[in-house]
């Protein structure tokens, strides 16, 4: 069997930014969880700089103050200056009729800026998934099309997800989604960070992979990122009306890479939200550091729910949003703790000594600075 491909069981990431919105009950119970520790840190009031967005999963700010946002539920990529009138840089309506996650993967280097469009069929799967560059002459052109490479590469093929180790009886009685599969072709390109360089990285959420784009537009893979899996108890087992039968095995996640960085140490690190449907079981999503000359892979931190983005100060402290947690939390020296709440935090960058928070992505989305 496959992934389901119901536009219910692919809406992995913006079905919880945009209709669930809340923490499962049996979140928080694996890896290095935090959800018992008291929320701490930061005790400022965040400045907002920007408001009235439309789904902003993703944005960048440049050293001097300037956002570049990508409003995904309407497909308007728009660009916020100090003490200036927002100007949209790119619009497209036809991608709001992609599920919510039409416009992702924004960046910036050097005055140009990058950004993903994804376009979808009517069974949720993509059959269009372009990288654009917009100059600092206002020019813009495709860079690369991940979707055509996940279609003659497909990195995730040789793994396998679901429910493992069931005999053809137990197979039988499973709901669509949760037999075993293996990696489909689908693509995502959820996040995007430029090197020194000028290759581009990006966090594929579908292809469950780490590409690089080199500047003449050629596709590589980085890493495919790891699994996240769990041993099903009588009490998810029961949560999901599955047979008995599942009880005592394994489920094998896709990871669903969300972001990426570059670190002060030069390696890429990397945001993952493991693909489960239906939205329920322990808080699996995971920080990795990636070589981006070897594709090696060390996980640094566990236990997160919903990170859907992260940034890094130039000292090497990881700062990770957790959409289905409404919180930022902050990795530092390799503890993990709470650092800020926030309703619906959904992208985090780092510039000019400042935190930048993507909020409320659900309703009016706001850009929050921390003074």
């Amino acid at each position: 069997m496959r992934r389901s491909t119901s536009t219910k069981a692919l809406a992995v990431l913006t079905a919880g930014l945009f209709a669930a919105g809340t923490v499962p009950a049996s979140a928080g119970t694996s890896g290095s969880d935090v959800s018992a520790q008291p929320l701490a840190a930061y005790t400022g009031t965040p400045v907002t700089v920007a408001d009235n967005l439309a789904g902003p999963l993703t944005f960048d700010v440049t050293e001097t103050g300037v956002l570049y946002v990508g409003q995904a539920t309407i497909g308007v990529l728009t660009r916020f200056t100090p003490g200036a009138a927002p100007v949209n840089l790119f619009s497209d309506p036809d991608l709001n009729t992609t599920g919510g996650d039409g416009l992702t993967g924004v960046s910036e280097k050097g005055g140009a800026v990058t950004w993903a469009e994804t376009r979808r069929d009517a069974q949720g799967t993509a059959f269009s998934t372009d990288l654009k560059r917009r100059s600092v002459g206002g020019a813009i052109a495709q860079i690369a099309d991940t979707f055509a490479y996940e279609q003659t590469h497909n990195p995730d093929s040789v793994k396998t997800y679901g429910i493992l180790g069931l005999s053809a009886t137990c197979l039988a009685t499973l709901p669509d989604g949760l037999a075993p599969y293996t990696g489909i072709v689908d693509s995502h390109p959820y996040g995007t960070t430029i090197g020194s360089t000028g290759s581009t990285y990006v966090a594929d959420q579908r292809a469950n992979a780490l590409l690089r784009i080199d500047s003449s537009g050629h596709i590589s893979t980085v890493a495919v990122l790891p699994s996240a899996s769990f041993i099903i108890t009588a009490a998810y087992a029961a949560s999901l009306g599955l047979n008995s039968c599942v009880i005592g095995h394994k489920r094998v996640l896709e990871p669903g890479p969300t972001d990426v960085a570059i670190g002060p140490d030069g390696k890429l690190y990397v945001t993952t939200v493991p693909f489960i449907f239906p939205n329920s079981g322990p808080a699996l999503g995971a920080v990795y550091r990636v070589s981006p000359k070897t594709g090696a892979t060390t996980r640094v931190a566990s236990g997160l729910n919903g990170a859907t983005s992260l940034a890094i100060t130039p000292t090497g402290t990881i700062f990770v949003t957790e959409l289905y947690r409404n919180r930022v939390t902050k990795i530092s020296n390799g503890i993990v703790t709470p650092y800020l709440s926030l309703t619906e935090p959904a992208a985090v960058e780092w510039a000019n000594g400042h935190l930048y928070v993507a909020t409320n992505i659900s309703t009016y989305g706001k850009i929050v600075r921390l003074p």
